[in-house]
This record gives structure tokens, sequence and C-alpha cells, in this order.
């Protein structure tokens, strides 16, 4: 519903619907790129890795958080402690390694956002 209701709807002449309802642009700033490399905080012990890398897939429906393919673990995991790495895409990442390309995609140096 998140979805929804911030894009337009032929019913009601392509206009937005929470806009229709209360009179004001909504707010797109919670809105993700899909597809793109995620890191989960994880605490599953000591010694285990603090972050699950994965593929950002969308809202879950009556749950405040964001769905994400784990790479390692091939599950689908739903959480709100969730760092966005909007500007590597998961299919670049698959195309550097195919050709051979040594680059880090996964440095959080730039382009962070934690939410």
């Amino acid at each position: 519903m998140y979805l929804i209701n911030r894009t337009t709807s032929s019913t009601i002449d392509f206009q937005i619907p929470k806009e229709r309802w209360t009179s004001a642009i909504p707010d797109m700033l919670g809105l993700r790129r899909f597809g793109c490399l995620v890191f989960i905080h994880s605490d599953e012990g000591k010694l285990n890795p603090r972050e699950k890398r994965g593929i950002f897939t969308g809202y879950p429906e009556g749950v405040k958080g964001f769905r994400v393919w784990l790479l390692e673990d091939q599950r689908c995991m739903i959480s709100r402690n969730v760092v966005f790495k909007e500007k590597v895409m998961y299919k670049d990442v698959i195309a550097q390694e195919k050709s051979g390309m040594s680059s880090n995609p996964f440095d959080l140096s730039t382009d962070e956002c934690a939410c």
C-alpha cells in the first residue's frame, strides 16, 4: 500500500491518491532503489560477522522495514537496520565479476545511508 498510495492511478485521472486525500504532495524520501546492494546488521554471536550483504527487493506489507535477499544465506529477510549502497546495483557487480575487474563495490566510504 505504501507504493500504491504514492503512484498515479488511472481511476482518479492519473492523480496521486495520497495527494488527493491530504491535499499535500507525498514525501518520496523513504523510497529506495530496487536491486541495489545493502548491508544488514547481524547480531548472531560474538565471533560471526556483524554485517550481511544483500539485495534490496522491496517493502514488506504490514511491517516497518525493508525486504532483502541475503547473498550468502540465499534467503529473504526483513530488517530495519539496513545501510543502502544505492549507486551500486547487483547486476553491475555480477558484470564486473564476469569481466574480471577488481574494484571493490562493497566499500562503504561513499554513498552511505543508514536507515
